[in-house]
């Protein structure tokens, strides 16, 4: 079984995000980046534009795509939020681009869309992140405002003088989701493990499976978004 989701479902998750909680105002910009990127651009839209089909809106591509930040400049809206959808990890494009962005947004509505590995540009202000309400999908985050967080982080730097990473606590929500179902459920839990949903410290599990001759993905997915120069856990899912 896959525990963490992959880089497709997080975007769909993006997707439908945006399909929830923004698509009745707001203007969707997508931007063709890097060709290496076209099967994350392909796959956005596929879902985006299927999302719109399942809530009865219109058939027709809703997303202006475009190529660049001048281009970005020419389709904003003024009047309304304008939600921007830039999917790369390439850091060199990302960086120059969010710049030349958070240069062009002043007095703008924009929100930005992208991977989360935007929010680990070493060289990136994160004034421009939170002035783009920058928003992304993740598997997971540590929020050290958790008091749980906080005690198993105290715990382990007690022990390792040193602060935990994210694998400390992924490891705690793996072992606690599995054992707990070994121990309530019997070691069958391991065919149906669609049919236990759980939300840890740090990791959710919303395990999929397709058919039975394949195994399970987690699409457990929460957005997160820059907010007063903090990340917020936004309440979707």
């Amino acid at each position: 079984s896959k525990i963490n989701p992959s880089q497709f479902t997080l975007l769909e998750g993006l997707a439908d995000y945006c399909l929830d909680s923004l698509q009745s105002s707001s203007n969707f910009i997508i931007v063709n980046t890097t060709a290496k990127d076209q099967q994350y651009i392909k796959a956005f839209k596929n879902r985006y534009n299927s999302g719109l089909l399942k809530r009865n809106k219109f058939a027709k591509d809703t997303i202006t795509e475009v190529r660049g930040v001048a281009a970005v400049k020419a389709s904003i809206i003024p009047s309304k939020k304008n939600v921007i959808v830039l999917l790369t990890n390439n850091q060199v494009y990302l960086q120059d681009f969010i710049t030349q962005l958070y240069v062009a947004s002043d007095k703008k509505d924009i929100v930005l869309m992208g991977f989360n590995s935007v929010s680990s540009i070493e060289n990136l202000d994160q004034e421009y992140l939170n002035a783009l309400q920058f928003h992304f999908a993740s598997p997971d985050h540590i929020s050290y405002k958790d008091s749980t967080i906080r005690h198993f982080a105290k715990q382990y730097q007690d022990v390792y003088i040193a602060d935990p990473s994210a694998y400390y606590f992924q490891g705690f929500d793996i072992g606690n989701y599995y054992l707990s179902h070994l121990k309530n459920n019997g070691p069958d839990f391991f065919l149906n493990l669609d049919k236990y949903k759980f939300e840890g410290i740090s990791t959710g599990f919303n395990f999929y499976r397709p058919d039975m001759e394949t195994g399970f993905e987690n699409r457990a997915v929460y957005i997160y978004k820059y907010s007063n120069y903090q990340l917020q856990k936004l309440g979707w899912k």
